[in-house]
């Protein structure tokens, strides 16, 4: 049995290597062909449209190592010896040191870029309404005094930025603190979802593995990271209804669970994907069905009232989406052949979670956890399939990557004794060098 899991982990890591070794390949065969398409850094997108790779070794490289000494470190001790609610929120607080560590290697760039770009949300809002309403109500019709990020999303955030700016915080460092909030409370959220549905033992045994991920170097640059804790949140509040004995609690938590999931698509289109992992929450308590029944419906009633509510402020969800596509096809995707894209998305989903969750995955035996991770990735053929993933995915998909991270719980063992300790350590090790090396030599759009 150990032999055959061997081969066949074996054989995944080749088919793994040839598959991103060929949408490199391939890749850059385009870039040099077409320029347009704006990779840089095939199949990542980079900054500069040709070559994106630029190793750089400054002194602050030495943070993210210190921070994954330190996790590699501790982390058997603390998965198996701190209370539940302090390794959830441990794991929460060192995933946001390692994330703000890897972004610090390029120092206030590294950090401020993602919010400060003319791209950005934060840059756009000279351009909004001087009321919150009347941008709501001219998003559509205003949409190209955007630019091209602001008009590939809902103007959720936009509008949340507006909030901020109006009660005086009109800088760009409240952009970045969303952005760490979302790292922080975003492995919160997953271990909560994992704690109502498999137990104790798979929240110690997934925690580790949602700290040092190669996902990081973009957690700090994007909003997405906001996005993600927003529908982890979701996810979370629908195990927490289905799993509480109080009926009380249960209609609550639905209802957090169907404002939330609504407040998530008007941040971004590609929550809509996302609802995938509520349904394999809820169907994991199949036997439950009254309950589920009683989610369903409050939770959906709820995320109408969202879409509801923003449709009498003058923004209609499927007209937006309309004229995203629109714009989607007159922009960069109109060059990117989706022959490619079809698997470098695979390729870049594989770079972004590390080697840790293809080993994992073939030890994965919990029922729960399979249905959890099988929907993200469900979720992403949908996205790619849609044609709307084409390219980028490093940032879009950061509402998957933590989930599938999951994946990887069955090496973390449940025991302190010295062989499991090695592996773990092992395996968080290769899983920090991945992340740190591919910091120090991408220099990334976001």
């Amino acid at each position: 049995m150990r032999r055959n899991r061997r081969a066949l982990t074996l054989l995944l890591f080749a088919a793994a290597v040839a598959l991103i070794g060929w949408s490199v390949v391939w890749g850059r065969r385009l870039q040099r062909r077409s320029p347009e398409i704006k990779l840089g850094a095939a199949p990542l997108v980079g900054r500069h449209p040709l070559d994106s790779w630029d190793w750089r070794a400054p002194w602050q490289l030495v943070l993210p190592i210190v921070v994954a000494c330190v996790v590699v470190a501790f982390a058997p001790r603390v998965i198996n010896r701190w209370r539940l609610r302090w390794v959830t929120i441990a794991t929460g607080v060192a995933a946001a040191a390692f994330a703000v560590a890897l972004a610090a290697l390029d120092g206030s760039d590294g950090l401020f870029f993602g919010a400060t770009d003319p791209t950005e949300y934060y840059y756009n809002l000279k351009y909004t309404s001087s009321s919150g309403r009347a941008f709501i109500d001219t998003f559509v019709e205003r949409l190209n005094f955007y630019s091209v990020h602001v008009r590939g999303h809902p103007p959720g955030f936009t509008l949340i930025l507006k909030a901020i700016e109006e009660t005086g915080l009109n800088a760009a460092w409240p952009v970045v603190a969303l952005s760490v909030l979302g790292v922080v409370t975003t492995p919160i959220f997953i271990l909560v979802t994992v704690h109502r549905l498999a137990g104790a033992v798979w929240v110690r045994r997934s925690a580790p593995f949602l700290v040092l991920v190669p996902y990081a170097i973009w957690q700090m640059t994007s909003a997405d990271a906001f996005f993600t804790s927003v529908t982890a949140a979701s996810a979370a509040a629908v195990a927490i209804a289905l799993k509480t004995p109080r009926r009380s609690v249960a209609i609550g938590a639905s209802c957090a669970a169907g404002l939330l999931l609504g407040a998530a698509l008007f941040l971004t289109y590609g929550a809509a994907t996302f609802v995938l992992v509520p349904i394999a929450v809820a169907a994991s308590q199949w036997r439950h069905w009254r309950r589920i029944v009683l989610v369903v419906v409050v939770s959906s009633t709820a995320a109408l009232a969202v879409l509801l509510t923003f449709w009498w402020l003058g923004f209609w969800w499927f007209e937006g989406f309309a004229e995203l596509k629109k714009q989607y096809w007159n922009g960069t995707a109109k060059f990117r052949p989706w022959t490619y894209f079809t698997l470098s998305n695979a390729a870049v989903l594989l770079i972004a979670v590390g080697p840790a969750a293809l080993a994992g995955i073939i030890r994965l035996r919990e029922r729960v956890i399979w249905l959890l991770v099988g929907s993200v990735l469900v979720a992403a053929v949908v996205a790619t399939a849609s044609q709307y993933s084409k390219g980028e995915v490093e940032r879009i998909w950061l509402l998957f990557f933590p989930w599938v991270m999951l994946a990887a719980a069955p090496l973390a063992d449940q025991s302190v004794t010295t062989p499991s300790a090695l592996r773990l350590r092992a395996w968080l090790t290769v899983q920090a060098t991945a992340a740190i090396l591919l910091q120090a030599a991408l220099v990334t759009k976001w």
